[in-house]
């Protein structure tokens, strides 16, 4: 840099030892200064909207500590604030990118972009992004990718109440995943499928799908997928079953989940006349 201090790529080198090394906020000022010499820097844009959305996503974990539902949902728009306030970076990093080998970090952004639109309930936004991603995934022959975005799609489709399109979109990545031979991400997508059949009421896929996602869950996904199995069990009449994933979602849940947790479970006392 002293050598040569109007050169932006050396800044961002030295944004992205920063990084490594856990310093954000020397990081930031690094590549600050690489766009500022150069504001084509793509590479530079890209990690500046990487610390944003890191930012945003340590905010939000935080939030989904707190207990009091009003100062939870207080805290929660400042997280769509924060979340949107990312986009501009990301969408500048697009306009930036050469076409030179531009698919690998354009896929990682739309998929980005699809998770921030999404957090801020844009549901049409966030597919759009998606399926711009799905292709990338496809010229870039990345089936793990794929899986991902095909999941994510159908989310997004549940999410705009298209779920005979949602179910498309999760029965062809749970088809690739059982290609790949990949039981982490079979197992994953039984956990999706199994809310999805839930909610179209075809109990009986939904407890085969459900009993594969049991096999194996990471502990971030347990409120979720514990959330599926009472509310599955609750719903066929399995109350001893629902009852135990209820109390379970008591310790680990999310404060939605544990307030869903404790109406469910007084419902149950009061259906058995406790």
């Amino acid at each position: 840099i002293k050598q040569d201090p109007k050169n932006a790529s050396f800044y961002r080198a030295k944004g992205t030892l920063y990084e490594k090394t856990e310093r954000p906020a020397q990081a930031e000022e690094m590549y600050v200064k690489a766009l500022e010499l150069d504001p084509k820097d793509f590479l530079a844009q890209y990690n500046l909207g990487n610390i944003k959305l890191t930012e945003a996503i340590n905010f939000h974990k935080k939030v989904q500590d707190i207990v009091d539902v009003n100062e939870y949902n207080k805290e929660l728009e400042k997280v769509y604030i924060a979340y949107e306030s990312v986009i501009p970076y990301f969408e500048k990093a697009l306009e930036a990118l050469p076409e030179e080998g531009k698919y690998p970090l354009k896929g990682k952004i739309y998929s980005q972009m699809g998770t921030l639109f999404g957090y801020q309930n844009m549901y049409a936004e966030a597919l759009e992004m998606y399926r711009k991603g799905r292709e990338c995934d496809h010229i870039l022959k990345d089936s793990v990718g794929l899986i991902f975005t095909l999941r994510d799609i159908a989310n997004m489709y549940r999410e705009l109440g298209r779920q005979d399109s949602a179910l498309v979109y999760l029965k062809e990545a749970n088809h690739l995943s059982l290609q790949l031979h990949r039981t982490d991400l079979f197992n994953m997508m039984q956990s999706q499928l199994a809310s999805l059949y839930r909610d179209l009421q075809e109990y009986d896929s939904a407890r085969i799908a459900l009993q594969n996602a049991l096999r194996d869950i990471e502990r971030p996904n347990r409120s979720g997928i514990y959330s599926i199995a009472a509310e599955l069990y609750h719903k066929i009449g399995m109350i001893d079953s629902a009852t135990y994933y209820y109390k379970a979602l008591l310790g680990f849940g999310t404060i939605y989940a544990k307030e869903a947790a404790h109406r469910s479970l007084a419902e149950i006392a009061m259906a058995a006349g406790n």
